[in-house]
């Protein structure tokens, strides 16, 4: 019997629109100085959530990416196409 290697199924495949949407997120909470916690707060949602998030590990909903829109001063639409313009990059 021959070892198997694990070849990851696309459902584990990490998605580029999540990954930019996270380094987006990541950007504008670091250049207004916020830690995970702070922005975690002005949203009302986990810091866990938020780091997720930023990493790509999880795609937000589309009401936790308003959240996140507005504690930046932006809509959820211009959040997200700023994301689309990244991957289309």
């Amino acid at each position: 019997m021959s070892a198997r290697k694990f070849i990851p199924s696309p459902d584990n495949a990490v998605d580029p629109a999540t990954l930019a949407l996270g380094g987006i997120i990541r950007e504008e909470r670091l250049r207004r100085g916020w830690s995970p916690t702070q922005l975690a707060g002005i949203c009302g949602i986990r810091r866990q959530t938020i780091e997720a998030i930023e990493k790509g590990m999880n795609r937000p909903r589309v009401d936790t990416a308003e959240h996140i829109a507005h504690a930046f001063g932006m809509s959820g639409g211009e959040l997200l196409l700023r994301a689309d313009r990244r991957v289309a990059r």
